[in-house]
């Protein structure tokens, strides 16, 4: 859907022959490729990823489509599906899209307000809310634990490997020390600088997206996957199976490289970005050290920047066209 979304359409009488390679199927299969490691990891633990991704590419067609309440429908459900994308509520906050705010707000109330409280009824409905805040939101958010049943999974940080910000600070500033030998959650100013440098990025996405209410597809598409990374890599607990997310964001990168060479394959230095994420993953998985350092995590961020330099071009261009 989103290939479809990013792709030209092609003059019947300039279509190519059945059995020439055509830049859409670029668009569809090289962002799979890069991130088959992930996929393969998101499919051993089967995990939910898969249908959030669903979610947000079509939510993300939507929005480049001009179709805002059908976003906000579909924001909805990967919101009930998975607490991380209500940050992007910030996007059409930005560009003061209400009908996208209102039907994501209705289909919130539907799907973890008036479903559970018909299905389990309204008291274990609210209990079991205020449980999974007490147990899980909130600790997540202020480092504060008081229920342990998850902490082999979540907030231990010697227990899992964490590509977020936080994580890769918590492993720099411990990183003489073995790893049993670290300490178990992040200290206090790792989690404050962590949570600047996200609403750094935050902030910095949003503005290089532009002040305007109505922007083009492709302005909209690298700014949602951009700031679908951000969610990412600011999340408390950032696993490698979660950059499943990211295919969005090479789809869009790798779009816009397709469209100013408009050749059918990226060029070079686009596709050295790219490559970047997988070989890091590839490395990560032998090197412990480097896993720790966040060879991952700077990746992801130079696709961030590719991405921002190929907003801002296309920025430029929709201004010239006006």
């Amino acid at each position: 859907v989103l290939a479809r979304t990013l792709s030209p359409p092609e003059p019947a009488a300039a279509k190519p022959a059945a059995l020439t390679w055509r830049p859409i199927w670029t668009l569809r299969l090289l962002p799979i490729a890069l991130c088959l490691h992930c996929l393969g990891r998101e499919l051993q633990l089967g995990q939910v990823d898969i249908f959030l991704l669903a979610l947000l590419a079509v939510m993300t067609a939507c929005a480049a489509e001009g179709r805002s309440g059908q976003a906000g429908l579909w924001h909805a459900v990967a919101i009930c599906l998975k607490v991380m994308p209500v940050i992007l509520l910030v996007y059409p906050l930005w560009r003061r899209d209400w009908r996208w705010l209102l039907t994501c707000a209705g289909g919130m109330v539907i799907g973890l307000v008036l479903i559970p409280m018909l299905i389990v009824g309204p008291h274990k409905a609210l209990k079991y809310t205020l449980a999974y805040n007490h147990k899980l939101v909130l600790p997540a958010i202020t480092g504060n634990v008081t229920d342990h049943a998850r902490d082999g999974e979540w907030f231990y940080q010697n227990a899992v490997h964490n590509y977020s910000i936080m994580g890769v600070l918590h492993n720099l500033e411990n990183i003489t020390l073995a790893r049993d030998d670290r300490p178990l959650t992040v200290s206090v100013q790792d989690r404050n600088v962590a949570a600047f440098l996200g609403v750094l990025l935050l902030v910095v996405t949003l503005l290089a997206s532009g002040f305007r209410r109505q922007v083009s597809r492709p302005t909209t598409i690298l700014s949602l996957s951009m700031l679908t990374a951000v969610m990412l890599i600011t999340s408390p607990v950032c696993q490698s199976y979660y950059f499943v997310l990211l295919i969005p964001l090479f789809m869009a990168v790798i779009a816009a490289d397709l469209r100013q060479s408009g050749a059918r394959f990226p060029r070079r230095s686009t596709l050295a970005v790219c490559v970047a994420y997988p070989a890091a993953q590839a490395i990560s998985s032998f090197s412990p050290f480097l896993r720790d350092s966040g060879i991952v995590l700077a990746a992801v961020l130079a696709l961030w920047l590719l991405a921002l330099k190929t907003l801002n071009e296309c920025r430029r261009e929709s201004q010239s066209s006006d």
